[in-house]
């Protein structure tokens, strides 16, 4: 088949899986492409078949937390209406942890909360489902999760505020960081079952996305961390 400029080339998700501390198996993602997504199954009937984009924007800027419409911007529905019409049932959105949660363990910023829920609101409503991408590198003000200032226990508060506020919307997708490295792996190992545990107690049957280190990059697969 010939194919046109502007035709969607298949988008594959790696696998990935993590064995929580009560012995529970985390199992991620299916290989799909864009034409597999079109029969892709209904929430909750135990196989969905994926195939999305992330659109950046959320995580944008070097002024954190920054002015919302100047060092960063959320999203469209337009965008996922686009890439929606492609084929694709998954957005992965991109955000800064310290733009909604201004403080370790503090509440959520209202305002980007509401950006946040609003995105989440309009593009599940259209059967799409939202992977949240805190896109901190496994760090939170420039020090690393697992550290002292900022212990696994802060990343496990994020996320099970987050898992608190959509446990009923299964077309949300947690992913728990975006490629987090600069530490061992057994601390990042620690960090990540820290925020499962915290998910899953607080109620929340979502699909969970776990990392792997050092960038969760392909080139560094073999690498010792």
């Amino acid at each position: 088949m010939t194919r046109t400029a502007r035709e969607v080339a298949p988008v594959r998700m790696p696998l990935a899986a993590l064995i929580t501390a009560a012995g529970a198996v985390v199992l991620l993602g299916l290989m799909a492409t864009a034409q597999d997504a079109r029969d892709s199954a209904t929430p909750g009937s135990g196989r969905v078949q994926l195939a999305g984009v992330s659109l950046a924007g959320a995580e944008f800027g070097r002024n954190v937390p920054g002015v919302f419409g100047r060092d960063y911007i959320y999203p469209n529905q337009d965008e996922v209406d686009y890439f929606k019409g492609k084929g694709m049932n998954l957005v992965r959105l991109p955000f800064r942890w310290e733009r909604l949660q201004r403080t370790l363990h503090g509440e959520f910023d209202a305002d980007e909360l509401a950006r946040l829920d609003t995105f989440v609101r309009d593009t599940t409503a259209k059967g799409v489902y939202v992977l949240l991408d805190p896109h901190n590198y496994a760090c939170y003000q420039g020090k690393t999760v697992g550290s002292e200032d900022v212990p696994n226990g802060a990343l496990a508060d994020l996320w099970a505020r987050l898992a608190g506020r959509y446990a009923d919307e299964p077309r949300v997708i947690f992913g728990l960081m975006n490629e987090p490295h600069g530490m061992p792996t057994e601390q990042w190992v620690d960090a990540a079952n820290a925020a499962i545990a915290a998910i899953r107690q607080a109620g929340a049957t979502n699909m969970i996305f776990v990392p792997g280190n050092g960038f969760s990059g392909a080139h560094s697969w073999h690498a010792d961390w």
